[in-house]
């Protein structure tokens, strides 16, 4: 073991205690003689713990205890350990990186563990319009595999919000420019494209296998394109994520089939809510024009959290949100809400113990039907 105080965590020195920690916690050791200042300047991530013990002259057990302390409060790393999972260059890209998962690294879990566990992810992204800016931040981060899923060619209306296109992409596919802009960011991510319209579930089971976890960007037509996505996601055993942008506010969603897919959403949401059913049908009428509100200051916001939600989810470092979970940003008050309203129903006919056998989810106006015979 090579110990390091982390880069993050820089101890300061105030007459007889040292006070560690960041700009929301902090903690206070009491060292009246100097000899633990003196010890922790030893925690450099260069020398062994051996010869850490032979160059202060605190005891082996005053060594270890405090040791144990820093890492309780994760104020301390291992250098040696795993130190080998990424090349030097990969050390230098990642570097800032690196520095952030420090926060959730401990002697026993190595920052760099959480960087490799990206670079071995593949994320599918089903529509790159808005999703495009998301598309280049995965690159950023490191996600070693980015299958691209559209069809539709880049117009001047896009530019507006869907930042990685430029006036000179215009009239080109938007999985052709996506991958370009990501391989220019990144030349090691995988890029995988599919100039390909969807729908119906069908269409999206090849693409879906090999995901960790699969990105819903696409909202045509209304509800149905969602539940295309749900349905392959569930019958391929994939976490389905989403976002979504209103007039004054900011949405994501997570499904899975342990927690409750995207039609356990919709049934609960029919038998909570009077209204729902009204709406829905609304949504699937030839009267329903869908009005975009899509605002490049909140496509950035969006885009960010989801990226931050996948990370987390794949580099398997923090606190993910559930997947029974909606989180709601107001872009007017900045008040965040999370509202409870997706349960896993076991009679679910798309992830339930009574599930369909066939290749497409059940019909919206059955599903209504559905929803009414659960009690």
């Amino acid at each position: 073991m090579k110990p390091k105080i982390k880069d993050t965590m820089s101890p300061i020195y105030l007459k007889d205690k040292i006070i560690f920690g960041t700009q929301s916690t902090s903690i206070e050791i009491d060292d009246e003689s100097g000899e633990i200042f003196k010890l922790v300047k030893l925690f450099n991530g260069e020398l062994s713990i051996e010869s850490i013990y032979e160059k202060t002259l605190l005891s082996k057990d005053d060594v270890d205890e405090l040791i144990n302390v820093l890492d309780e409060n994760l104020l301390i790393e291992d250098m040696e350990l795993d130190s080998t999972l990424l090349s030097e260059m990969d050390k230098e890209r990642y570097k800032t990186n690196l520095n952030y998962f420090s926060n959730y690294a401990d002697l026993n879990k190595s920052k760099y563990v959480y960087q490799k566990n990206l670079m071995n992810s593949t994320v599918v992204i089903i529509g790159v319009g808005g999703a495009s800016l998301l598309a280049t931040s995965l690159a950023t981060m490191g996600i070693g595999r980015i299958i691209l899923v559209d069809y539709d060619r880049i117009e001047i209306s896009n530019l507006s919000r869907q930042i990685p296109y430029f006036e000179s992409d215009i009239g080109k596919l938007k999985v052709d420019v996506a991958k370009e802009k990501i391989n220019s960011i990144n030349s090691s991510v995988k890029v995988e494209i599919f100039n390909k319209k969807i729908t119906c579930t069908a269409d999206l089971d090849e693409i879906v296998k090999d995901a960790d976890i699969v990105v819903n960007g696409i909202d045509t037509p209304p509800v149905e394109s969602a539940r295309w996505v749900n349905y392959a996601c569930i019958k391929n055993n994939k976490v389905m994520i989403q976002g979504g942008i209103g007039s004054d506010c900011i949405v994501i969603e997570k499904y899975s089939n342990t927690k409750g897919c995207y039609d356990c959403f919709l049934i609960n949401s029919l038998k909570q809510d009077n209204e729902f059913e009204s709406q829905l049908r609304f949504a699937y009428s030839n009267e329903f024009k869908s009005v975009n509100t899509s605002y490049s200051p909140n496509i950035i916001i969006l885009t960010g959290l989801l990226a931050s939600e996948i990370g987390k989810y794949l580099g398997k470092y923090g606190d993910v949100i559930n997947s029974d979970c909606t989180i709601q940003l107001n872009t007017k008050t900045l008040e965040v809400s999370y509202i409870n309203q997706t349960s896993k129903l076991s009679n679910c006919p798309t992830c339930g113990s009574s599930k369909e056998k066939s290749k497409e989810p059940l019909n919206i106006y059955e599903l209504i039907k559905k929803a009414k015979s659960i009690t």
